[in-house]
């Protein structure tokens, strides 16, 4: 993930999101404490679905925290916003404290049918499963790969022995493919 950019799609959501009181209406006295956005919705929804987005990869379960009350209709994506940015920005310092150093896993580096296999469960917070889904789509193909693999060879070894078999003569030294057996002195000239 490109933390630098998400810290920055984050900052400008928070901008736009911030909560300030209206501009004063000429001869009306506002009394409520009603907070407007900085921003209006249609600058705010566009940014909003970058957000979702990275929320989703950085704090996972963010929609199932629901705040206790909601005074503007984008209280609960903003906290999430805060956290989000909080956990990028502390990441390493988090990790070393608590102790948990380990290497991190970057799962564009997967191959696709790796991935293809564990990416649902693993955006859900099921990495027991998303693993064990994994090893389940690598275990076979491996399997079936490195059968092909060895079939190969068998059957290159059998034609090779086949080939001398047939044929005792020395190997001639005609072609190209021959030049480092003729620095060995293998083969002989005719």
């Amino acid at each position: 993930m490109d933390t630098t950019w998400a810290k920055h799609q984050l900052t400008h959501f928070l901008q736009l999101t911030e909560l300030r009181r209206p501009p004063p209406t000429p001869g009306i006295v506002d009394m409520t404490g009603r907070m407007v956005t900085a921003a209006r919705n249609d600058e705010i929804i566009p940014a909003a679905q970058v957000v979702e987005q990275i929320l989703d990869r950085v704090l996972g379960d963010w929609r199932s925290a629901q705040p206790e009350r909601m005074s503007n209709r984008w209280v609960h994506h903003r906290e999430a916003a805060q956290r989000a940015l909080a956990q990028l920005e502390r990441d390493d310092e988090i990790r070393e404290r608590l102790g948990d150093a380990a290497p991190q896993l970057d799962a564009g580096q997967m191959h696709p049918w790796v991935w293809q296999g564990a990416r649902s469960l693993w955006q859900s917070r099921h990495y027991d499963e998303a693993v064990r889904a994994a090893a389940i789509k690598v275990t076979p193909r491996s399997r079936t790969n490195s059968a092909v693999a060895t079939s190969r060879k068998r059957r290159y070894s059998e034609r090779r022995s086949a080939r001398i078999r047939l044929n005792q003569a020395a190997p001639v030294c005609d072609s190209a493919r021959m030049t480092v057996a003729k620095a060995f002195g293998v083969c002989t000239e005719e």
